[in-house]
């Protein structure tokens, strides 16, 4: 798969909230397919958010087994360019620090592999693969993302697209969604105070 422009990387939280929507998963795999065409993008998940988040929530696979999101593999996101990769490596840990506040963990080639729960990595990953590939959106309703989508504004003068549904739906075009699908898609998550 290409990764460009026309991207929408996915977080597993997102699509654990389109999963709490109250219709079939055949309903849930063409409102997403029908959201995807209308804002133009293909939608794809990082490697490791895949692996190491959405394998254990069987009730989201559909999504991919439906052809709406394609599970990325690395060589997509690096076209057999190690400067890229390079890139990634360094990218990531650097991310991870002015994110969280520590170091990573891991450097060089053992970022590709490297894996804690609880401590944004689906965020972080997904946000430097923006930056590698250019990618053009970023969906997650995690608040974390946000931050993210502050500090690499502020420290890599660079912008990514970051959506959680309901800033997803208002930004579809006028049509995509009936006003009660609308509701359904956005509706509000447990308030719950960002601690990551």
């Amino acid at each position: 798969m290409v990764i460009n422009k026309d991207t929408a990387l996915v977080d597993n939280d997102f699509l654990e909230h389109v999963v709490e929507i109250n219709q079939s998963q055949e309903e849930k795999a063409e409102m997403l397919r029908r959201a995807f065409y209308s804002m133009s993008v293909s939608a794809a998940m990082h490697p490791l958010v895949f692996e190491k988040e959405l394998v254990q929530a069987y009730n989201r696979l559909f999504f991919f087994d439906s052809g709406v999101i394609t599970k990325l593999v690395f060589s997509d996101c690096f076209e057999e360019d190690s400067a890229k990769e390079t890139y990634y490596c360094w990218l990531v840990p650097e991310l991870y620090k002015k994110f969280m506040g520590k170091e990573l963990g891991a450097v060089n080639k053992d970022v590709l592999t490297y894996w804690v729960r609880k401590e944004s990595l689906g965020e972080v990953h997904s946000m430097a693969t923006c930056l590698v590939c250019g990618c053009g959106m970023f969906l997650s309703d995690d608040r974390g993302s946000k931050v993210l989508k502050g500090i690499i504004e502020r420290e890599f003068a660079e912008t990514i697209r970051v959506y959680n549904r309901k800033d997803f739906v208002d930004q579809m075009p006028e049509g995509t969604f009936k006003r009660a699908e609308r509701k359904r898609f956005a509706h509000p998550v447990r308030d719950v105070p960002f601690t990551d």
